[in-house]
């Protein structure tokens, strides 16, 4: 049993009118507040480092830079590419920290959705800045930088050790496999708080399950009129499965969803040709475990039939199917009211903020409640929109916020 869980809530207020009146505290969310401009610097020239999924080497590498340069201790680039560094606390001294052990993490993904190439500028009207990824994430990174410098400058040591994290693999097709491998790497680590684009007063606190499939069909190919009936097509098996698939009737409650989001096979130059491959690509999510294995065993049969049923037509075992599962997150959900989740409500209401609390919304933090472990994800304060599209774009007003209700979350998490 983690130590967060057997916290009691009822102390939070106190505890946190306790900590805002300290010296330091003032000390730090002002500074935190007067150094915003520096720290939308940092957030624009971040997003100038494309970040692909997969290829977020370059991003890293200078995150690794200037954790290193704000006075993190063992800065690490891992195996995977994840970038962290540890702030000690005062319980910590200088002894090894074994595999996280007792120590708070916060952490933010450095991966976009968009190839390279996409960037080109980042362009201010304003209070708003508009760039393909401005907000998702390269506003959590930012916020990393910000509470480090926060912490070294003000000279405050917490209670326990803080490790900061920057990780990859978080969209598409990474499947939250940066975060995955962290916490393989240290499954003792006591807490988690996952940083991921904007709004100061948002908490989320679960997740649904989510399942990503690839899926090829293939066959010998061939002739398109000289092995009509002969060569089995996997376009047709493909269309065949996806004429099941779409009209599966899911639940509207508990929420679950099936979605086709990409269809791939044949070229125009091959137009007079059966193609040798076509590929699917799935996805499908509930709130419910129970109804996501059902859903799952469906999208199966489907396919299944698809491929059974084109066989059948051409009178032999033609067309295979391989599926590949590039994502499998488990439902992930906790108490609304547990002490990490109170804790960082009470802290946006201290700010004069009103908490919203999303209980369904896939992030990092999926994964860390998924294997138990405590774990929130924040905004990084201000506002933004159209994420994911070359039309993203962040409002710097009042974004000091986020990196305020973040410092605070930590200092109570990491005290005893």
């Amino acid at each position: 049993m983690y130590k967060l869980y057997e916290k009691n809530t009822s102390g939070i207020k106190k505890k946190i009118r306790e900590l805002a009146d300290r010296a330091e505290t003032r000390q730090a969310l002002e500074y935190i507040r007067c150094m915003e401009p520096e720290t939308i610097t940092i957030q624009k020239e971040l997003a100038l480092i494309e970040a692909p999924t997969f290829y977020e080497q370059k991003r890293g590498e200078q995150l690794r830079r200037l954790f290193s340069g704000f006075g993190l201790d063992a800065v690490t680039m891992d195996a995977l590419g994840n970038v962290y560094g540890t702030l000690r606390g005062k319980n910590q001294n200088n002894g090894e920290i074994k595999a996280g052990e007792d120590c708070i993490v916060i952490e933010a993904h450095m991966d976009t959705v968009f190839p390279f190439g996409t960037v080109k500028s980042v362009h201010q009207d304003g209070t708003c800045l508009f760039c393909p990824g401005i907000s998702d994430n390269t506003r959590g990174l930012a916020l990393l930088c910000s509470l480090i410098r926060c912490f070294k400058a003000n000279k405050i040591e917490p209670d326990k050790s803080i490790i900061f994290l920057a990780t990859v693999r978080e969209e598409g097709l990474g499947g939250f496999g940066g975060i995955r491998y962290f916490l393989e790497q240290h499954p003792r680590i006591e807490a988690c708080v996952s940083v991921d684009g904007p709004d100061s007063d948002c908490v989320i606190y679960g997740g649904p399950g989510i399942q990503n499939w690839r899926v090829k069909f293939q066959s010998e190919g061939g002739h398109a009129f000289k092995h009509y009936g002969i060569v089995g097509n996997p376009i047709h098996a493909a269309v065949r499965a996806m004429n099941q698939l779409i009209t599966v009737r899911l639940p509207d409650t508990p929420k679950t969803t099936f979605e086709i989001t990409g269809f791939s096979a044949g070229t125009t130059e091959g137009i007079g040709a059966i193609p040798a491959v076509a590929e699917l690509n799935l996805n499908f999510r509930s709130t419910d475990e129970i109804k996501l294995q059902k859903l799952v065993q469906l999208v199966k049969e489907a396919i299944e039939k698809g491929v059974r049923d084109e066989n059948t037509y051409i009178g032999h075992e033609s067309v295979h199917f391989k599926i590949e599962i590039t994502a499998d997150v488990p439902v992930s959900s906790q108490a609304s009211d547990n002490y990490m989740v109170s804790s960082m409500a009470a802290v946006i209401r201290h700010l004069e903020m009103k908490p919203t609390l999303d209980g369904s919304c896939p992030t990092n933090a999926s994964i860390t409640i998924g294997k138990g472990i405590p774990g929130i994800c924040i905004g990084g304060g201000g506002r933004a929109g159209a994420n994911h599209s070359m039309a993203e774009w962040f409002d710097t007003m009042g974004s000091y916020l986020g990196v305020q209700a973040a410092f605070l979350e930590l200092m109570l998490l990491s005290s005893d």
